[in-house]
């Protein structure tokens, strides 16, 4: 079943597109009443459609048919048909639920380009639905599922009172998890997850991807010296799945040498790295890759859903939703990329996770991760962007950072459960910060230097003009002056032509040195 897409959806009518196919002669749009009873709107051989508001009367959802002439039958058959779309102003929209057999149980999915805040999941028994389960999450694992038993899902979203208010339905669904794995698989996209100790939550992780609609992939799990059932459940998956997944057990080295482990095995032309402890949404994959080909683009990124709190969630780039752009993307040059990160642009979308981007496959293994213990995505990112050259992002699907378990999962790296000092900290981020300095693209020397200077600058700025305001003496107490001095005077930032643009950055960091050198030729004294 295809997907709709809703371009636009106003008080003057409907706007829609979908997927074209190369054996579609023509395709039917169908409105559907009150009881769902389909009424033919129009036919067209485009794949998009604008339906004024008089060929909507009477009508709570549209769905589209995709038809091709039978020569030998001399008539039009269908053949396909896309998910419905129930008007906002009338009734819901409707999620399509797909399940697959898991370690745990069944795994249902129900996912829409919208992002909800609770779902409700009903079980048919006899006549009626029941509510057997409520959930945050758009994917969730029970062995109270069972094959052909019917369920039913509502979305819910929070208003501004604390209420919820529902927002969206699923059709009726029988429950057949069944999987067909295909014998041979080249791959599009890499995913590489390195693990440590994780079992459910690595198991949803993994749920996921093989839910994703994107089925030309590789999934790369690299245990790093589990010490729990790890290594029996990736031998599950494995077996289950053997063409979707390459597993690797090693001893623990920690996140970074992991995922460089991985990338070795890496063979398809792009790459995405995930945690272990996170999920995806079930066409991120299929969007990412579409985008990145499509626009010939080196990295492409999209939306990302915190789950902060088991009643907080928070979307990074809400606000990139364009109804007029048909391509439901952006692209930008490095220079935009990047100077848009900084100028409060509404349309920035940089930001230094190693998971939020998919990107070459060839860049990652040309400039493997730096051995950080800690900041490793800080470090690593801006240096590998540089070697970049057009940079995209897709608004139709999202990725889900799971900060519900940070203290409760465990990791990889095993140095991150070592105490630091707040002078061990600040001295790892800004060597992270300026890490580049090792490995980065000569051509944009200036732009990656301003970029590293942008990110510390708040740091160091509220000491720099408390000096400068109050006329005190600077008793070196800001670890982020002492730690960045250095490398801020080698790399003669005063004389770089985007500081000299910037008038903050270059006032904060003309201060900084004028303030740092004082305090230094005074102790020299």
């Amino acid at each position: 079943m295809k997907e709709l897409k809703i371009i636009s959806d106003d008080a003057s009518g409907l706007y829609i597109a979908w997927e074209k196919s190369p054996i579609a002669s023509k395709y039917a749009v169908l409105g559907k009443d009150n009881t769902f009873n389909d009424t033919l709107l129009c036919e067209t051989t485009d794949n998009k459609v604008y339906l004024p508001n008089d060929k909507l009367k009477g009508m709570v959802g549209v769905s589209v048919e995709y038809m091709f002439f039978d020569e030998d039958e001399h008539k039009e058959l269908v053949f396909d048909r896309t998910n419905a779309y129930i008007r906002k102003l009338t009734a819901y929209k409707v999620m399509n639920i797909r399940s697959i057999e898991s370690m745990f149980g069944i795994t249902l999915s129900y996912a829409s380009s919208t992002i909800y805040d609770k779902y409700h999941i009903y079980e048919k028994q006899g006549k009626s639905f029941v509510k057997i389960m409520e959930t945050e999450d758009f994917q969730v694992t029970s062995r109270k599922f069972k094959i052909g038993n019917t369920y039913l899902i509502e979305a819910y979203s929070r208003e501004e009172d604390g209420s919820y208010k529902l927002k969206c339905k699923s059709f009726e669904y029988v429950c057949d998890p069944t999987f067909e794995t295909p014998t041979f698989i080249e791959p599009k996209v890499s995913v590489i997850i390195p693990t440590y100790n994780c079992v459910r939550f690595l198991s949803r992780a993994l749920d996921s991807l093989l839910l994703s609609s994107l089925q030309e992939k590789e999934i790369i799990v690299v245990n790093d010296g589990s010490t729990d059932k790890t290594k029996d459940l990736l031998e599950w998956y494995k077996n289950r799945y053997p063409t979707l997944f390459k597993v690797f057990n090693k001893k623990n080295e920690g996140t970074v040498k992991s995922r460089n482990f991985g990338l070795q095995y890496a063979s398809a032309e792009y790459t995405f790295f995930m945690d272990q402890d996170d999920y995806v949404h079930p066409q991120m994959l299929e969007n990412m890759y579409t985008c990145i080909v499509r626009e010939k683009a080196d990295f492409v990124m999209n939306k990302t859903v915190c789950k902060e709190d088991f009643d907080k969630t928070s979307v990074f780039y809400k606000n990139i939703d364009d109804p007029t752009n048909e391509k439901r993307c952006l692209v930008k040059s490095y220079e935009q990329f990047i100077m848009d990160k900084h100028n409060a642009s509404g349309e920035s979308f940089y930001l230094v996770t190693l998971w939020q981007h998919m990107g070459k496959t060839k860049l990652y293994k040309e400039h493997p991760m730096p051995l950080f213990d800690k900041y490793e995505d800080v470090a690593y990112v801006r240096s590998l962007f540089s070697y970049g050259n057009v940079f995209a992002f897709q608004m139709d699907s999202y990725y889900v950072w799971d900060k519900r378990l940070t203290n409760t999962v465990g990791t990889s790296t095993t140095f991150s459960n070592k105490k630091l000092s707040a002078q061990e900290r600040t001295k790892m981020y800004v060597d992270s910060v300026f890490y580049f300095l090792n490995d980065y693209n000569e051509e944009r020397k200036d732009l990656i230097v301003y970029d590293a200077l942008c990110d510390i600058q708040a740091y160091c700025a509220i000491t720099v003009n408390a000096v400068f305001r109050d006329h005190f003496t600077y008793n070196r107490d800001n670890l982020y002056m002492e730690e960045a001095y250095h490398y801020i005077k080698e790399l003669d930032v005063l004389n770089n032509p985007y500081v000299k643009k910037d008038e903050t950055i270059y006032r904060t960091y003309k201060g900084l040195l004028m303030i740092m050198e004082d305090a230094i030729q005074k102790e020299q004294k």
